[in-house]
C-alpha cells in the first residue's frame, strides 16, 4: 500500500553550525546530531504553553522539522527571534516536500518510526515529485493517532491552550529533564515536581457531539474532547475533578473515558 500524504503538515529545514545550540536551547527535547534518532518536540511559551509542535530527525547534517501548516509562521518568527547571532538559518520546504504516513516502514532516505508511540507507524518526509502515486486521505492515521490518545495541534487543541504535561509529553519522551534550559523550562520543571498532575488526556468513543465540546461533571466544565472521527475523540481532561460517582457529560450525554496504554496516572 503507497503511502498517505497528510496535507495539513510542512517541513521546515534548519541548518548551519549552531542549529544543534539554538534547537536545545529553544525547543523541549534534546537534539543531537544523529540519524535514526527521531524527536517529538514542542516551542513553549516562556509560561509553559504549547506553541508549536511535531516531529523531527536529522539526516545529513541537517535538522528536518514536521509542523502543521498553520504554525509555520509563528515558529519561524519566533525562531528568528531567538536566533539573535547564532550562525543559523530556516528552509519552509512546503512547496518542495511533502509529510507521509505509512503503516509499515518503506525505503526511504526520511523514513522513521512515530517517536511518540511505534504503533503509530512510520513517517516520511519526501520530495513532491516522487509522491504521484501516494494518495491524500489520511483518516486511518487520525483514527489510529485518537485510539493512541496522542494530541496533535490543531488537530485537538489550539496554540497557547496547554501545557506540555496536558499532552502527556512528559511520558512520552517530547519534553528533556536533563538538558537545562530553554524556553518555558521553568514551568516544565516544577510542574513535573508537583505531587499531582491536574490536567491528563484520555479517550472516549460513541461520542455526539462536535469537535472541540466542552465535557462537564456535577455541572462543572472539567475539559473538553478534540477532534471527532468516527465516534471518537482524544479527551483533555481535569483528573482531579473526576468524581467515579458521577457522569462526565459531553452535549449532555454521557461519555466512558478510557486511559491510554501509556498513561501512567488514573482517573
Amino acid at each position: 500500500m503507497s503511502p498517505l500524504i497528510r496535507t495539513n503538515r510542512a517541513i521546515i529545514k534548519i541548518f548551519g553550525p549552531d542549529a544543534v545550540k539554538l534547537l536545545n536551547n529553544v525547543l523541549s527535547v534534546k537534539f543531537i546530531n544523529k540519524e535514526n534518532e527521531p524527536k517529538w518536540w514542542a516551542l513553549l511559551s516562556p509560561k509553559g504553553k504549547i506553541l508549536a509542535e511535531g516531529l523531527a530527525i536529522y539526516w545529513r547534517g541537517d535538522f528536518f522539522l514536521d509542523i502543521h501548516k498553520k504554525s509555520i509562521a509563528a515558529f519561524l518568527s519566533r525562531m528568528r527571534l531567538y536566533k539573535m547571532r547564532a550562525n543559523v538559518d530556516f528552509l519552509d520546504l512546503s512547496e518542495k516536500y511533502v509529510v507521509g504516513w505509512s503503516e509499515k516502514k518503506i525505503r526511504a532516505p526520511m523514513s522513521f518510526y512515530d517517536p511518540r508511540d511505534k504503533d503509530l507507524g512510520f513517517h516520511i518526509f519526501c520530495p513532491k515529485e516522487q509522491t504521484d502515486n501516494w494518495g491524500d486521505d489520511y483518516k486511518n492515521f487520525s483514527i489510529k493517532r485518537i485510539n493512541l490518545a496522542i494530541g496533535e495541534l490543531y488537530e485537538d487543541f489550539l496554540p497557547d491552550k496547554l501545557f506540555a504535561h496536558d499532552l502527556g509529553m512528559d511520558i512520552l519522551g517530547g519534553v528533556d529533564f536533563t538538558k537545562g534550559c530553554y524556553i518555558g523550562q521553568e514551568i516544565v520543571s516544577r510542574m513535573q515536581h508537583r505531587a499531582n498532575i491536574k490536567n491528563r488526556v484520555a479517550i472516549a468513543h460513541n461520542i455526539k457531539g462536535a469537535d472541540f465540546s466542552k465535557i462537564y461533571s456535577e455541572g462543572k466544565m472539567i475539559g473538553f474532547c478534540g477532534k471527532i472521527i468516527e465516534k471518537s475523540a482524544i479527551i483533555f481532561v481535569r483528573i482531579d475533578r473526576i468524581n467515579k460517582q458521577s457522569e462526565v457529560l459531553l452535549n449532555n450525554q454521557p461519555i466512558k473515558l478510557i486511559l491510554p496504554k501509556w498513561a501512567n496516572y488514573q482517573l
